[in-house]
């Protein structure tokens, strides 16, 4: 059976033999040499590689002594612990292959490879944001500790905001808060955070935390640069200290599987934003407003673009006209236009199979691969699959990012496409 050795590297230097703490004797050149060679545990360095690495200044018959000492201390702090760490030659040595390694930097590197991979990742990315203690090394200064810190530093980073956008994305505002004060912990000047914060902590019901964010980053601003804070992060400031407590409510209890009828009052609004929460935990919601003029549709309806924006909702935005002879498909038509681009095209085809793709390329030719004939929606069987088909792309483009589609005067909607929206 083989022996396990552990090293936590990130945010200080800890290492364990079969469990136990092993108090590593010697200098600091000691500690970092091991974590050297535990960081890549199945290759064998050459001796006169790692001498010159770490002793540049001296001749190699020095530094070649200077390193058998320093193997000798490291060899020696494994003893008692049965462990034997290192194999050794005359002209290598590397981590012996009767012990098996885990290395806190290494697994991090290793779950953010995987989170790429995944379709969501956020589990993986999760796991490697906690693992992340704090720098590599700490009060080491070797070239190659430096090189390192600042990749994991910036590895860090990234998983962060991804973790940040996933969470955000999943309606999970509590936990997507955790994150952004992670990531103002590890640089307080990044306004981008901050505003997150604020914007989550109004989301939360919390606007009193929101703006005391507000306040600390341009008390710091002006304390460490003489600087105020960017226009967007003090026009954010200023929304949530005239809105937010008017406008963001908690998401009702009622039957989420009926399309409610609304007038413009709080209580209708307060359906809304359960419908965009609901859509946020993948459950998709229709809800039809609906009334006589001036009762007040429109600017819940705006609120309504309002409220999903501060959700990270792409809004999609249509209409229909009073007209005889309409086109078939008009307003999802025009909002579907405005939010294809070169590269949620490319998304799409990455995710929904190419049939339905060409189908509804017959309404939005820039999805198809190849000129369809668009006069050709006759027969039942050809609009069932067109209509089908927008149904999906409407979905596809939800599992990319969260949608919200907009579409006014739908009482002068084509039967077309009132199928795509039941």
């Amino acid at each position: 059976m083989k022996s396990s050795l552990r090293a936590h590297l990130l945010g200080g230097f800890r290492v364990e033999a079969n469990g136990e703490v092993v108090q590593l004797s010697g200098s600091r050149t000691a500690r970092s040499l091991l974590a050297y060679l535990l960081l890549s545990p199945d290759r064998q360095h050459l001796r006169s590689k790692l001498a010159g690495m770490y002793w540049p200044e001296q001749s190699e018959s020095v530094a070649r002594e200077r390193l058998r000492s320093v193997l000798y201390r490291i060899g020696k702090s494994f003893e008692e612990s049965g462990v034997p760490v290192l194999d050794q030659a005359r002209e290598w040595v590397g981590i012996s292959a009767d012990v098996d390694v885990w290395v806190d930097a290494t697994e991090f590197r290793s779950l953010i490879a995987r989170a790429q991979a995944s379709s969501n990742g956020a589990t993986e990315l999760q796991q490697a944001t906690d693992l992340y203690q704090g720098e590599f090394m700490p009060g080491h200064y070797e070239d190659w500790v430096f090189e390192e810190q600042q990749a994991l530093h910036g590895s860090q980073v990234a998983a962060l905001r991804q973790l940040l956008s996933l969470r955000e994305s999943d309606g999970q505002f509590d936990r997507a808060l955790l994150v952004a004060k992670r990531m103002v912990a590890m640089d307080f000047l990044d306004e981008g955070a901050h505003r997150h914060i604020m914007r989550l902590s109004a989301l939360l019901r919390r606007p009193e935390d929101a703006l005391r964010q507000y306040r600390e980053v341009r008390r710091t601003l002006k304390h460490q640069l003489g600087a105020e804070p960017a226009p967007a992060t003090t026009q954010l400031a200023a929304d949530i200290a005239s809105h937010v407590e008017s406008t963001l409510s908690s998401p009702p209890t009622s039957d989420r599987s009926q399309a409610p009828v609304f007038v413009a009052r709080q209580a209708e609004r307060d359906m809304l934003i359960g419908a965009l929460e609901r859509a946020l935990g993948e459950e998709g919601s229709i809800a039809l407003v609906e009334g006589p003029p001036g009762v007040g549709k429109s600017s819940l309806l705006e609120q309504a673009g309002e409220d999903a924006k501060w959700r990270n909702f792409e809004i999609l935005r249509g209409s229909y006209q009073d007209r005889v002879g309409g086109e078939a498909f008009e307003g999802i038509r025009a909002a579907l236009d405005a939010a294809l681009t070169p590269l949620r095209i490319e998304q799409l085809r990455s995710i929904c199979e190419p049939m339905w793709l060409e189908e509804a390329s017959r309404v939005i030719p820039q999805l198809g691969t190849s000129p369809v004939d668009q006069a050709g929606l006759t027969g039942e069987d050809s609009r069932w699959k067109v209509q089908e088909s927008l149904v999906q792309v409407l979905r596809s483009l939800a599992a990319i990012y969260p949608t919200m589609l907009l579409l006014e005067d739908v009482h002068w909607a084509d039967l077309d496409s009132l199928a795509v929206m039941k």
